[in-house]
């Protein structure tokens, strides 16, 4: 476990939603040093605990649609798990891949913008690895809230951001797609370098990226932290409804975005109402996490599910 004390918590805590801020932005809102804030920031990086940053885009504000893909494998060698692994990153819509414990082997997701690429994309898969895939699961994401990471440091303040499908879309031109990809992999790239990929003036690039924000296509730009480093696991929790309550799946909703272990809410249109991302040290505090639930929310809630989440 790396430890970290209260100033890399509070530099952690202004970056959550707003990793895009320059040295001296932070060093003004929390009264250190440029010099201080420069040391901490690389010492993070270094160690691990800051993994990377990003854009967070809006995918259905651009016409895309979200599904996550379950598999279970069979007759499977750890050789041919990581061919086929690798076989998946690299195919166009897959946005991220996750190993998980359970029920399922692995979960990719794919942003597609109609559903003759997304199967497209899964028949590819299965034509060349059929034989080893047991059965698949297709989840139709219909909204996401992202809320901070709270368990990596002490805050009361608790933003979110949230995208839903049904709303008016924004039509990109190339440059700000491929401005997107570059920003979606490095939230804090100078904007001298992105000006430089994409042939374009400092002038443009900042003028492009302000306006993306504007229109809600890029909602903030996030950290993202390394749970291993901090000595957490990783899981989803599933919860299935028995009744739609709307008031009280509101309560449950605004639970969980004030709960210091919840990074994240998505719903689904499938087997499952409601997927909760969250971060934990102990299985016993997974345990009383959702007996939390099982009690506030029993009229609810009528079955859970969860899975730890491995990469």
């Amino acid at each position: 476990m790396v430890k970290i004390d209260k100033k890399d918590k509070r530099i952690l805590e202004f970056l959550d939603f707003n990793s895009r801020a320059s040295l001296s932005e932070i060093a003004k809102k929390l009264g250190y040093s440029k010099q201080l804030v420069k040391y901490r920031l690389d010492e993070l990086q270094k160690k691990g605990i800051i993994k990377g940053t990003y854009g967070l885009l809006d995918i259905f504000k651009v016409g895309y649609g979200c599904y996550r893909i379950f598999l279970k494998f069979q007759n499977l060698s750890e050789k041919k798990e990581k061919e086929i692994v690798d076989y998946i990153l690299r195919l166009k819509k897959v946005k991220r891949v996750i190993r998980i414990g359970g029920e399922w082997d692995l979960v990719f997701v794919v942003w597609t913008k109609n559903l003759a690429e997304l199967e497209n994309t899964i028949e590819k898969l299965t034509l060349r690895f059929g034989k080893w895939i047991f059965n698949k699961y297709i989840s139709i994401v219909a909204q996401f809230s992202y809320f901070r990471y709270k368990y990596a440091y002490d805050t009361e303040d608790f933003p979110s951001f949230t995208i839903s499908l049904n709303q008016e879309t924004v039509q990109l031109d190339k440059i700000d797609e491929h401005l997107i990809e570059i920003l979606n992999k490095d939230g804090r790239i100078p904007i001298i370098k992105i000006a430089k990929k994409l042939r374009l003036s400092p002038v443009t690039i900042k003028k492009r990226i302000d306006s993306l924000l504007e229109k809600g296509v890029i909602k903030c730009f996030r950290l993202i932290i390394n749970e291993d480093k901090l000595d957490y696991f990783n899981y989803w929790v599933y919860v299935k409804f028995k009744g739609l309550n709307p008031e009280r799946i509101e309560g449950l909703v605004n639970f969980l975005k004030s709960h210091k272990n919840v990074l994240s809410v998505s719903k689904s249109v499938e087997k499952t109402d409601l997927e909760v991302n969250l971060f934990v040290k102990t299985p016993k505090i997974l345990y009383e996490f959702i007996s939390q639930l099982k009690f506030k929310f029993s009229d609810i809630i009528g079955d859970f599910v969860w899975y730890a989440i491995y990469s």
